[in-house]
């Protein structure tokens, strides 16, 4: 009787420990021959067994029973009559006085289990428990991942990964190869940029040189991960503020730490503390945001792909992508009979103010940088620019969203000076889904024609113009000749 009062509290004990998180459970018939299998493993990450507890078979393997191996016996301790605490997984088995350990039924809901992984996984790294077996992760011929614990005695195990996550198995007397199922979540990664046309987020953007842009990343952490970096890789055409990274409410340096001067090649990392990591008790969804400056590099390379990869545990990654672009333009002065007029001056305004500009050649300008226009020495920055008769005049940096415009403040000798602006929009023509060609069939930009009249203008006298004088000398002709006819008429009375 007795007997089978012991043997269903095992029988209890082993249906428990199967439901507890990823538990697979198959057995051993020898020691040293088992072996478990993580199905659906990650590539390149290292999976660790602990045996917790040992297992006991009879001879013709009809009874079993567990007891704590040794090195696990704090882990396990009741409290002491002298006030010494109890061990961290005490609270969730009950160990008769022969030793058999069995589950309690009061801790066998999933947060229980849980819980109890955590703690073991704990117990493991604060005592240095030495490891059974470790296996990394290996795709096969038919692409499947696995990885494989072999050489394990007849136990129950705690099973871990370099992930973080944490799952429990044990073998028992009825198979040689315990098969399990990797279940951890990834984290993931979202980076998006700020289009300031209309303060939406999105994957791609465009803006002037000189422009502030903001980026927000949303980075979900899956319970139990560890090592978790992200790293930032801003292009050249791109300036990271220093400084500017922050995340949500979480404090700099107890939960998070920056290296703005990583080694790794990255323009920098943001490392999340494993304390943080390790206090979440669920997946949870963290916003990131920073800043970076759109320099002069973007002249030459109008694109920018920034991108942003979060790695965790040993192999564990994923990346997220934004693209900023900006534009350029050209300006095509001409008159009636001259196809390229040369002369004229400009200035290209944004919202009436002057955008400062930089002359790389005769024919091509960019737009300035913050930094450069407020140089004191070897400004090399111009308000105007002036057309050749060698073509057109390029503008490089430009923003597609922005209305600018063109005001003439000088004309040619012997051309009119234009009286009002000429507006520059949509710099980028996309009804084709190919960019505006212009007047003088130029490739991959918009061309704006702005023509000069020649002539001198004069001032008119309220819209009579030169006619007054052919009034007055017409009445001056008629009078004339009224007075002429008067005197001859008198003549001849007189006689």
């Amino acid at each position: 009787m007795k007997r089978m009062k012991q043997l269903k509290k095992v029988m209890a004990l082993v249906l428990a420990m199967v439901m507890v998180l990823a538990m697979g459970s198959l057995t051993a018939l020898a020691e040293g021959a088992n072996s478990i299998t993580v199905n659906n493993a990650r590539e390149g990450e290292t999976y660790s067994a602990y045996k917790m507890l040992d297992l006991s078979v009879n001879a013709d393997k009809t009874a079993f029973t567990y007891t704590v191996n040794s090195a696990w016996n704090d882990f396990f301790k009741a409290p002491g009559e002298d006030g010494t605490g109890e061990g961290a997984g005490y609270s969730y088995v009950n160990i008769d006085s022969q030793g058999y350990v069995s589950w309690k039924e009061d801790k066998k809901s999933d947060s229980d289990r849980e819980a109890f992984a955590k703690a073991a996984a704990s117990y493991v790294k604060t005592e240095n428990i030495s490891v059974a077996a470790t296996a990394k992760g290996v795709k096969g011929a038919d692409d499947r991942v696995t990885a494989s614990l072999t050489g394990l005695e007849d136990g129950y195990y705690l099973v871990t990964s370099s992930l973080g996550t944490l799952a429990m198995t044990e073998t028992t007397p009825r198979s040689t190869d315990v098969i399990i199922n990797e279940k951890n979540k990834d984290n993931t990664l979202d980076k998006k940029v700020k289009e300031d046309s209309n303060d939406d987020y999105v994957k791609e953007n465009d803006a002037q040189i000189g422009d502030t842009i903001e980026y927000k990343v949303e980075i979900t952490l899956v319970k139990g991960a560890k090592n978790v970096v992200y790293h930032d890789s801003v292009t050249t055409g791109l300036t990271y503020t220093t400084g500017s990274v922050a995340i949500d409410n979480l404090k700099k340096g107890n939960q998070y730490t920056v290296n703005e001067n990583p080694d790794d090649g990255h323009t920098f990392d943001i490392t999340f503390t494993q304390t943080y990591l390790d206090s979440l008790t669920n997946d949870i969804t963290l916003t990131l945001t920073y800043t970076a400056i759109l320099n002069e590099n973007a002249a030459t390379n109008q694109t920018q792909t920034n991108t942003a990869k979060l790695t965790w545990g040993n192999a564990g990654s994923v990346e997220s992508t934004t693209t900023t672009k900006t534009y350029k333009f050209a300006v095509k002065k001409y008159a009636d009979s001259i196809e390229s007029l040369a002369g004229a001056v400009f200035q290209l305004q944004k919202n009436g103010a002057v955008v400062k500009l930089v002359k790389i050649n005769d024919t091509t300008y960019r737009v300035a940088t913050a930094d450069e226009i407020a140089a004191t020495e070897n400004n090399k920055t111009v308000e105007t620019f002036t057309t050749v008769n060698s073509g057109v005049i390029t503008i490089v940096g430009v923003d597609n969203d922005t209305d600018y415009t063109l005001v003439e403040t000088q004309a040619p000798a012997g051309y009119n000076k234009l009286e009002n602006p000429v507006s520059v929009t949509n710099i980028v023509k996309e009804a084709d889904g190919e960019n505006d060609k212009g007047i003088d069939g130029i490739n991959s930009i918009n061309t704006i024609p702005v023509e000069n009249k020649t002539g001198t203008t004069l001032p008119s006298t309220g819209g009579t113009g030169t006619t007054i004088f052919y009034i007055l000398g017409s009445i001056l002709v008629i009078g004339a000749g009224i007075l002429l006819i008067t005197k001859k008429r008198m003549s001849a009375r007189n006689n």
